[in-house]
């Protein structure tokens, strides 16, 4: 059976560090309005430690953080006054260290595996860029501004209510000039009615 050690701590940091962080924090014994008691072994004597020291500090974001910190320094006065012996942490820590590395090629291929999908929707948005499309009148204002995946003659186009037209069609595209595109549109059902456009690549 491993053997453990009882603690008392402030919730605040213990909490941090286990509810919001997913961190080691030992077995709940008992939960007062302000404190925890926990069964700790040297796994989580270890994390909780190295937890506190870190965030333990009296540096410029003091003010911002100070009950998270106060309470760090809480924890930590209580683990260095019951520690578990040199041997035993040093033991953890290298069991610790080992574990990481044993984990390299997951981590390494999770990585790779995210990297892959950023890619790919890297390259998805290349071949089908966002579509901005402003709406401008003779004097250039801008009437009405929509986002469409298509960018092609024929598309169909539903803008803003301001603008003047409630659902169009692109019937003529210019050449693409830094980004920006020259169009012409017609009113669905009216194509006697037109407008010149922009439309910006983003």
């Amino acid at each position: 059976m491993t053997a453990t050690k009882r603690y008392k701590f402030t919730r605040t940091f213990w909490e941090d560090h286990t509810d919001w962080r997913g961190c080691n924090g030992g077995n709940v014994v008992k939960l007062t309005k302000s404190h925890v008691v926990v069964d700790v072994a040297v796994e989580a004597f270890v994390d909780l430690h190295s937890d506190a020291v870190y965030y333990a500090f009296d540096g410029d974001d003091f003010a911002a953080n100070r009950g998270l910190v106060l309470s760090a320094r809480a924890m930590l006065k209580v683990l260095n006054a019951d520690p578990f012996t040199p041997d035993e942490i040093a033991a953890e820590t290298a069991r610790a260290a080992a574990a990481w590395e044993a984990d390299r090629p997951r981590r390494k291929a999770e990585t790779a595996a995210v990297a892959e999908v950023v890619a790919k929707a890297k390259a998805d948005r290349d071949a089908h860029p966002s579509v901005r499309v402003i709406y401008t009148d003779a004097t250039g204002t801008v009437v009405g501004v929509d986002r469409t995946p298509d960018l092609k003659v024929g598309a169909r186009l539903s803008t803003l209510t301001v603008g003047p037209f409630k659902l169009s069609e692109i019937v003529k595209l210019g050449d693409e000039i830094r980004g920006t595109i020259a169009a012409t549109v017609v009113r669905m059902g009216d194509p006697a009615v037109t407008a010149d456009i922009r439309i910006e690549l983003c």
